[in-house]
């Protein structure tokens, strides 16, 4: 465990330490501030808007390629050996289409990130106001790096999950007529294969944003001057064995520690991590070493 690192005084919050916080605070021993809160609703507007983006493809595969499924399926069975010819032709325009319509991705994605941004912006102030009882409000120094850059990653994740749905199930069509399948049977597994990429979709947005909001999380406490943190995880069944290891310990943000695999992350920044950072302020949070 690092040891405890004193606020630099030039820093916002040293200043704020310094000139304001003595004549407001009124407890002289370390105190819990409060708990900082996941933006669950956004997060659940964002896997909805990312699922109806990559259903597209499914409207595309119903609309031009399972009314055709009969008639690959009689061409096959008649030996026509252009029938793969045909299904080569139905995916590839199944794949211009996505490509025009999978351009929304970069609005639903942007207004995400803003809105997750403006969310932790107020949490990081109020957990601030909580322990300190200075509204410091931090802006942070990447916002604008940090949400172009969840733009740039997150819209070719989405638009690779479209393109990947296609190319599934052009496989499970050409293996079908191939095989001597019936067309009902083809069309019940392409069928599974939605709900699949559906579990995919959502997924990806659920995480991606959760490890955005993370990484605004440290943007702001570090340009505030906190440079070490308490790991907090939600204590309930679900935290994973390599986590609950870290409740209530010391790190740096200069510093992310092992959270199993060989990988060292901060929380939130695991797949599916719902832990926070809890900022460590000598003699306000925790004792002065």
């Amino acid at each position: 465990m690092p040891r405890v690192k004193e606020i630099d005084p030039s820093s916002p919050l040293g200043l704020a330490l310094r000139f304001q916080v003595p004549a407001k605070r009124k407890r002289r021993r370390p105190r819990r501030p409060r708990a900082q809160r996941h933006p669950l609703t956004i997060e659940r507007q964002f896997q909805s808007e990312t699922r109806a983006v990559v259903a597209e493809t499914e409207d595309i595969i119903r609309v031009s390629v399972l009314p055709e499924l009969p008639d690959l399926e009689r061409r096959a069975e008649a030996g026509d050996p252009l029938w793969p010819a045909a299904v080569a032709a139905l995916f590839a325009a199944a794949g211009l289409q996505w490509e025009e319509r999978s351009e929304q991705a970069s609005a639903i994605a942007e207004v995400a990130a803003i809105e997750v941004s403006t969310f932790n912006r107020v949490q990081v102030g109020k957990q601030l106001t909580s322990i300190v009882g200075v509204d410091l409000m931090p802006e942070g120094r990447r916002t604008a790096s940090l949400i172009e850059s969840f733009v740039g990653e997150i819209n070719p994740r989405i638009k690779d999950l479209g393109a990947q749905q296609i190319a599934e199930i052009r496989g499970i069509v050409s293996r079908g007529m191939q095989a001597g399948r019936r067309a009902a049977d083809v069309g019940k597994e392409i069928q599974e294969r939605f709900a699949i990429n559906e579990r995919r979709a959502k997924f990806i947005a659920r995480n991606e944003l959760s490890t955005l909001n993370a990484q605004f999380t440290k943007d702001r406490q570090t340009e505030l001057g906190i440079g070490q943190y308490i790991w907090r995880t939600s204590r309930d069944e679900r935290v994973r064995t390599t986590h609950a290891r870290l409740e209530g310990t010391l790190q740096s943000w200069d510093d992310p520690p092992p959270v199993g695999g060989g990988r060292h992350l901060h929380p939130g920044e695991d797949f599916n991590c719902r832990c926070t950072a809890e900022p460590a302020i000598p003699g306000v949070t925790i004792p002065v070493a």
